[in-house]
């Protein structure tokens, strides 16, 4: 499926602000997305990867009784950079997951969860989560609005 402009100019911005490439590295790397239809074929084959590196950011429970190590890889940021989610709505939304778990509202018993929300913003915000180990958690994928019906795994409203 093509690439809205918008999506295509918020990625573009992206790579325009990196203060740590060269202008003709830049323009290397902008170059792939003047074709829409290019411009997927290059996101699907992982092309972009190369620009983002593993995020990995604390998260702990409102009370504090949890402390989580949520990673986000470059395959993640880049859809949500397509979709306008910020890392920040994911925390948040990881964090209520986390919240959902002291209350008792489900144990940690499955390897993958399914996390929908509202940010702060008033985005409906989906994102499968695998959990690794007892204190760190990876972000597979990202969505805009609610989660696709073929994604398994543990579904949690946030």
């Amino acid at each position: 499926m093509p690439l809205t402009t918008r999506q295509l100019s918020r990625l573009m911005a992206v790579i325009e602000r990196r203060f740590d490439l060269t202008e003709s590295e830049k323009e290397e790397w902008l170059s792939a997305l003047d074709d829409p239809l290019e411009a997927v074929e290059a996101l699907e084959a992982g092309f972009f990867d190369l620009l983002f590196r593993r995020v990995t950011v604390s998260v702990s429970s409102t009370d504090g009784s949890q402390r989580w190590h949520l990673q986000v890889g470059p395959h993640a940021q880049i859809e949500a950079i397509l979709d306008n989610i910020h890392i920040e709505d994911i925390v948040v939304l990881f964090q209520r997951f986390l919240n959902k778990a002291n209350a008792g509202e489900f144990e940690f018993i499955h390897e993958k969860y399914l996390v929908t929300g509202t940010s702060d913003r008033g985005q409906i915000i989906s994102f499968v989560i695998y959990i690794r180990d007892n204190e760190t958690a990876r972000v597979a994928t990202t969505y805009i609005g609610r989660s696709k019906k073929r994604e398994t795994g543990a579904r949690i409203r946030v």
